[in-house]
């Protein structure tokens, strides 16, 4: 499995390296919008966020699969689902780079706004509510969008008759490869959502108010 991963980013280097500097940059660009809040929309934050680690931690079966079915939804169908299907379209490549820019940005805000309200131990928070569960869903998402954008720039080539470097079945058979095994790294990750990081951060919340 690693070196089959291995060969597919070998042959798309250059398309890892925008995927990742968008997703960088719109996570930078969250995380300064973040910090142009006033203070009330601040101190409204973190009441929610109290709100929120004692409401994951006090039900895990109601509220851990409410979660998971949130997470599912916005993950799996609303993000892969679209980045796969804007791959198998003529446009498909806008979609997916601004999937990528937003997923971002809204990463970086959320860092933005756990930063600011919680002083010396929001890393703790940031490490507990958006660690565990991102590290599996965001590679997730960028290899698929990688995934999707070779075979957008496939599809196109053949289209203008331009050469490709491979054929389009086997473009398409890699990104349908790569579409599973995100999948299952993206749900692996929303599982972590559900039923690790809420628990994290009421541990947070509790030892450091």
């Amino acid at each position: 499995m690693r070196t089959i991963l291995a060969i597919f980013l070998e042959r798309r280097r250059a398309t890892l390296f925008w995927v990742c500097l968008l997703f960088v940059v719109g996570g930078g660009i969250g995380w300064l919008m973040a910090w142009t809040l006033p203070p009330t929309q601040i101190q409204l934050l973190k009441n929610e966020l109290t709100h929120y680690s004692l409401w994951a931690g006090q039900a895990p079966p109601t509220n851990s699969l409410a979660l998971l079915r949130q997470a599912l939804t916005q993950d799996l169908v609303c993000t892969a689902g679209i980045i796969t299907l804007a791959a198998l379209s003529l446009l498909g490549a806008p979609v997916v780079l601004l999937l990528v820019g937003v997923r971002g940005f809204v990463l970086g805000f959320t860092s933005g706004l756990f930063t600011q309200p919680l002083g010396w131990h929001s890393p703790l928070v940031i490490a507990a509510f958006l660690l565990p569960h991102n590290l599996l869903i965001i590679p997730g998402l960028i290899l698929l969008a990688v995934a999707a954008l070779s075979l957008s720039k496939t599809t196109l080539q053949i289209l203008l008759g331009h050469r490709s470097d491979t054929s389009y079945g086997q473009q398409l058979l890699a990104t349908l490869l790569m579409t599973l095994v995100t999948s299952g790294m993206i749900a692996m990750g929303d599982l972590l959502q559900a039923f690790v990081s809420p628990y994290l951060l009421a541990v947070v919340n509790r030892f450091w108010p």
